[in-house]
């Protein structure tokens, strides 16, 4: 595994460093000794196994790319494909119009697309039928897609069982469950199978082991609590903070303690993780952080109080400044002063009475509440749900394992599978073949499980802290082992336990400091370790000049701490409100977009590359449509406030109540800046106390002269709306036509380039006809193509722009958008926009249509509408 090797025999490991292997349990799609030594790639290690060998080598030099696709009795196998899949769906569904289309055209064009197919011409059959096509590639090793396209209603999964042969897949998605004896007969029993993630695919259905007691209790419980969706990605801020939590288990205080039972009492937590999740169990209990993380370096202990209160949990590096008191206790547990730890919230909460903390680094999310039901007493193999719960927290697959069995008339093929992108592939003894691919991307829950960890580890320190720390001998995750006599503790915690200590030798005492020690190798090389010669409850790290880990500072334009789940961020354009958030340090495919506006959505996508979810906001709430589903939804960026009524917002609020919720418009109290509608009550941030306002005041897209224009605007604005003058439109239509004369044009005069853009205050000026489009491409200005519906299976967004004539109806043509619609948006630097509006019937119009400009020689103002 590694070229630096040294072999031991089991007999002359060192006991703890065995161990550690041991622990390291999991499925069956994650061989745990091959990952220990990857971890601990400073030290040599040999693990010796007879299960496979490695290819080394492609026997046959050809790489076999170019397959035809013929290989079944009719020499059709593709075809033949299709045709299965269109007749089996219109045997679960005769009414399934679409489908018998398909299958009709198949039939009708038998003559053209019988035939064999090359990676070059599948796209061919696929076009036919609208039908995106997956291959398995399991000869190479890469699975391929063909014709993907939005347009498309089916997608068909093959196979790549045998050279220049495709299987089709059916019921991938209905799985059957079987017992695991039948399960593993049909692997013996089939000529062809895959092996992948606890399914069994033949060609004809797919299977898997039925589920224990255990397993249908732990995915009820995932499902009925969301669970899937407080997930973190490996390498990311959050999880590169957080994996430095002290998660030691088992700590003893005294090197030279004597290994007898008979000198040591021992009392235990009852039902420790059961009972952290149990708030009537858990006076400490705070819920646990949701996954949507906010990390930030510039953080205070000020800034630790608010978000707190405000129920925004997680983990925080902090250094140690004073002990307040019981400085003896502080010091033998490993809190010296100068010391850095990352601590959990509830962990500072209890600790702060004996310590003051500087904060360095902080990492916090909404708190949930996902409690353990009663089921999770029960036991399996011994070992109760709750702890077998708590060890899938901790874990996670870094690689998915595959395995194939290939027809025996394949089998020479499998020598050259290409494997240059990186999965790692094996011939085993019983002439199977297994496939280790590495992920890119590692979800992980370790911050519920060591928030867990920690509401277990402040029980102890509770007891500690409250008597004689000289007869403490040492901790285990969910007890305490002291001297022999009275010992003070809270009974509905603890209860005495027989005293079992007898593990203990020189290597285990070594296990927090032993170069062995996995995971310590990750620490920054300046990260000094202490505690040689004694032994603490937390292992303290001294960072003289670098941090263990350096969040980014925080991505608001001010720079404040986000200290709440609810933020309103305002105002005036230009001021990158909404740019700070897509361009922060959050993760992009966990951000979903959302407006009133599809042309505003399919906007920000595109300057995302399509990396962030954008969606309507009753997609998101299934309001007259299909609800969006998503696991990867923990931040919701709402834009153009004043288009979205009050109670819109907050049912997102209370739906998505495990996210963050950026708010974003020009509103600040009772008065707001750009356009509504007349059924939309708009959002009065001082109405409420749970959501944290924030200002941007510069803008970066407006020159001067055209910001100092706006600016006057807006005063205007405040004060003739603070004086509820009812005149205020035609004020405000007549200081326009006052202060931007240069911009007043005629419509003759106007000349409309195919890259600017028009907006008018109603539909285009007419109620039944396009009367500005019309005027212009009489002029010959080209037409402009935009979508009228949104259809989200085909990917088309309602007002997104074709680059020509689309060759469905779903389209219109026009030169004009409403204001409404283009609000939010802005001009380049070199397109212009021509703005037509007759009646000045929302005192913002004039505002939200010129903010969209750069300078003034952009805007045209037409004045014979």
């Amino acid at each position: 595994l590694n070229s630096n090797i040294i072999f031991y025999n089991k007999s002359e490991l060192k006991k703890a460093f065995y161990q550690k292997i041991e622990m390291m349990n999991s499925d069956n799609y994650d061989w745990m000794p091959r990952n220990f030594a990857k971890a601990n790639k400073n030290h040599k290690v040999e693990i010796i196994t007879t299960a496979y060998n490695p290819i080394s080598q492609n026997i046959i030099n050809a790489t076999y790319s170019d397959q035809i696709y013929r290989l079944n009795d009719n020499g059709t196998c593709v075809y033949d494909g299709f045709v299965t899949f269109f007749t089996s769906k219109l045997e679960k569904n005769e009414k399934d119009k679409q489908a018998k289309r398909m299958l009709n055209r198949l039939i009708n064009n038998k003559n053209i697309y019988a035939k064999s197919y090359t990676n070059e011409t599948l796209h061919e059959i696929g076009e036919l039928c609208q039908t995106t096509i997956y291959i398995i590639d399991v000869v190479n090793g890469n699975d391929k897609k063909y014709n993907d396209k939005n347009i498309n209603r089916y997608s068909i999964e093959f196979i790549n069982s045998k050279y220049n042969h495709l299987d089709l897949l059916s019921n991938t998605n209905n799985v059957i469950e079987i017992e695991k004896e039948e399960y593993l007969k049909l692997k013996d029993d089939s000529r062809f199978y895959i092996e992948r993630m606890g399914k069994l695919t033949l060609t004809e259905q797919t299977y898997k082991c039925k589920q224990t007691e255990f397993k249908e209790i732990y995915n009820e419980w995932k499902q009925d609590n969301n669970y899937d969706s407080y997930y973190i990605i490996n390498e990311s801020e959050p999880y590169n903070l957080i994996e430095n939590y002290d998660y030691s288990l088992h700590t003893f205080f005294n090197e030279d303690m004597i290994i007898n039972n008979d000198l040591y009492s021992e009392i235990d937590q009852k039902k420790a993780y059961y009972n952290s999740t149990i708030e009537e169990n858990n006076k400490n209990y705070i819920g646990f952080p949701s996954g949507s993380f906010i990390t930030v370096s510039n953080f205070t202990a000020n800034d630790f109080e608010i978000v707190t209160k405000n129920k925004l949990i997680g983990f925080f590096e902090v250094k140690i400044i004073n002990h307040i008191e019981k400085s003896s206790h502080s010091q033998k547990l490993g809190l010296v002063i100068g010391s850095n730890h990352i601590f959990s919230t509830v962990q500072i909460l209890f600790l702060k009475k004996y310590i003051e903390f500087e904060f360095i680094n902080a990492c916090y999310a909404p708190s949930i509440d996902i409690r353990f039901n009663e089921n999770f007493l029960k036991k399996e193999d011994e070992i109760s749900h709750y702890c077998k719960a708590f060890g899938l927290m901790l874990h996670q697959n870094n690689t998915v394992e595959t395995v194939i069995k290939p027809y025996d008339d394949d089998k020479q093929y499998y020598n050259i599978i290409n494997n240059d992108d990186g999965k790692e592939m094996y011939k085993m003894d019983n002439g199977t073949i297994k496939i280790i691919e590495q992920l890119k991307e590692v979800k992980s829950f370790i911050h519920l499980a060591y928030f867990m960890n920690s509401y277990c580890k402040v029980n102890n320190l509770q007891v500690i802290y409250n008597n004689d720390i000289d007869i403490i001998i040492g901790v285990k995750v969910d007890s305490i082992v002291y001297k022999k006599g009275d010992i003070v503790y809270d009974k509905s915690i603890f209860t005495p336990k027989k005293t079992n200590i007898d593990f203990l030798n020189r290597d285990v005492l070594n296990i927090d400091t032993s170069n062995l020690d996995y995971g310590l190798d990750n620490l920054s090389e300046d990260v000094t370790i202490t505690n040689k010669n004694e032994y603490s409850f937390f292992r303290p790290y001294f960072k003289p000049t670098k941090y263990i880990y350096k969040c980014s500072k925080s991505f608001l334009q001010t720079g404040e701490i986000i200290n709440n789940r609810s933020i309103l961020i305002n105002g005036k354009g230009g001021s990158g409100k909404t740019f700070s958030i897509l361009n922060s340090n959050l993760n992009n495919k966990n951000i979903v977009y959302t407006s009133s506006c599809w042309n505003l959505i399919n906007g920000q996508k595109e300057k995302t590359d399509n990396k962030i979810i954008g969606m309507s906001y009753q997609r998101l709430l299934g309001i007259g449509t299909e609800q969006f589903k998503s696991k990867n939804i923990k931040y919701i960026v709402i834009d153009e406030l004043t288009l979205i009524d009050e109670k819109i917002i907050h049912q997102l609020r209370k739906t998505f109540y495990w996210c963050f919720i950026f708010m974003i418009g020009d509103v600040e109290n009772d008065i707001y800046y750009q356009c509504s509608l007349e059924n939309v009550t708009v959002i009065n941030p001082k109405d409420y106390e749970d959501i944290q306002q924030v200002k941007y005041l510069k803008s970066y897209r407006f020159n001067k002269e055209l910001e100092d224009k706006l600016d006057a605007l807006r005063e205007i604005k405040l004060k003739y709306s603070l004086e509820g003058r009812t005149d205020i439109n035609n004020i405000i239509k007549n200081y326009v036509y006052e202060n931007f004369k240069t911009c007043l044009k005629y419509k003759d005069d106007i000349t409309f380039n195919n890259e600017d853009i028009g907006i008018s205050g109603a539909n285009d000026l007419g109620e039944k006809s396009n009367k500005l489009t019309d005027f212009f491409i009489n002029k010959g200005v080209s037409p402009q193509y935009f979508i009228k519906k949104t259809d989200i299976y085909k990917g088309l967004m309602k007002g997104q722009q074709l680059a020509a004539k689309p060759d469905h109806a779903n389209y219109e043509m026009k030169l004009f958008k409403t204001i409404h619609s283009f609000q939010g948006l802005d001009l380049t630097e070199t397109n212009k926009i021509i703005i037509g509006i007759k009646h000045n019937f929302d005192n913002n119009l004039f505002y939200t249509a010129i903010s969209r400009a750069r300078r003034l020689d952009q805007i045209n103002i037409i004045i014979d509408v």
